[in-house]
């Protein structure tokens, strides 16, 4: 659990030029990293001990390290920036040792290992564009559901307001009609008691005319006027 403050110490260590102090705390993270069976830990580690081994001098325990780094290299699925770190500890061990051809040797796979991190990386970041137009596409696709959702709800209550205004303008119309029927019942009903009335006062005043024209000691002038009154009444009442 202590290996990365280890780790950290020992990078502090180096740049106080306390190299042997450096190389005792790398060397201890790295017992403590076999006995968690880390190996890439240890691929780590073992490269940081040869380049600070390397600063310190001690060319024989940095070749060590690299040669251990090369060989768990190949019983692990390491990934391509540790390749490239061990190709460029060797690089930097080779020059520190004077031999140019090897570090010469080693340029080319340098620059394939960082071609192939390089590319990695472009396809992690096309992967990334590719998952993120993605993620927005379905943001955007939900939006206009949302949005679609929204509008034919929207839709629904215009119609449902529409339908009630309807039911209501149908309702008053209704009670129009029947309040307008209902008033004209009224006024024919009136307009019968009325003609009812006026022919039966008409009719009355008719047979006060022929009583009166009846009586004994009636004058004939007077019963002449009273029969043209009569005539006349009758004629109203047949026009009625």
């Amino acid at each position: 659990p202590h290996f990365g403050t280890r780790l950290n110490l020992s990078l502090l260590m180096e740049e106080g030029d306390q190299y042997p102090e450096a190389l005792a705390m790398q060397e201890t993270a790295l017992h403590e990293v076999e006995e968690g069976h880390d190996q890439v830990d240890k691929i780590k580690l073992l490269l940081e001990k040869a380049r600070i081994a390397s600063k310190a001098g001690q060319t024989r325990t940095a070749g060590q390290c690299l040669q251990t780094t090369t060989d768990l290299l190949e019983t692990v699925e390491a990934s391509p920036q540790l390749v490239l770190d061990l190709l460029l500890a060797k690089h930097a061990f080779y020059l520190a040792q004077g031999q140019s051809a090897k570090a010469a040797e080693l340029l080319y796979p340098i620059l394939e290992a960082r071609d192939t991190l390089l590319n990695l990386q472009k396809v992690k970041d096309m992967n990334l564009l590719a998952a993120r137009y993605q993620f927005d596409q379905l943001q955007r696709e939900i939006q206009l559901q949302q949005l679609t959702i929204s509008n034919q709800q929207q839709a629904n209550q215009i119609m449902w307001l529409l339908i009630a205004l309807a039911c209501l303008s149908l309702v008053s119309l209704i009670i129009w009609l029947y309040r307008a029927v209902r008033e004209r019942k009224l006024k024919s009903t009136w307009l019968k008691e009325l003609n009812h009335r006026i022919s039966n006062n008409l009719t009355s005043m008719e047979s006060l005319l022929r009583l009166e024209m009846t009586r004994e000691g009636t004058q004939t002038q007077t019963k002449e006027a009273l029969m043209r009154s009569k005539n006349r009444l009758k004629a109203l009442i047949a026009i009625h």
